[in-house]
């Protein structure tokens, strides 16, 4: 529902590409949610799964390995490559928006783009 009344988030949606940076919640230290940063390593369809979905892996060292569930595979199909449970695939409406003031991101050098 956030996806279609908020302004402009489908338009920031269409303009996400592999490599962009986002932010999503994920449960931490007592079941608090926890905003950390994502880079998108994936988009497009997953398995037989309804709608777009975005393949990302979590860059914040404080959160990986422990708020991921994927290490870019789903029903042992690769779609990118990340650390064992450092990637989550995610609909539109679980991605939040990073704004101009947030820092750049490190590259990453093992990144790689959808497997065929």
């Amino acid at each position: 529902y956030r996806v279609f009344t908020t302004e402009g988030w489908l338009e920031w949606g269409a303009s996400l590409r592999v490599g962009s940076a986002a932010f999503v919640a994920i449960e931490g230290i007592g079941g608090a949610p926890v905003t950390t940063e994502v880079v998108v390593r994936y988009i497009g369809r997953i398995g037989d799964e309804p709608g777009l979905k975005f393949g990302v892996e979590i860059i914040n060292d404080t959160f990986r390995l422990r708020g991921g569930a994927t290490d870019g595979t789903f029903k042992g199909k690769r779609y990118f490559t990340c650390a064992d449970n450092c990637g989550l695939f995610l609909g539109l409406d679980k991605l939040l928006r990073r704004k101009q003031r947030d820092y750049p991101l490190p590259s990453r050098s093992k990144a790689s783009a959808a497997a065929s």
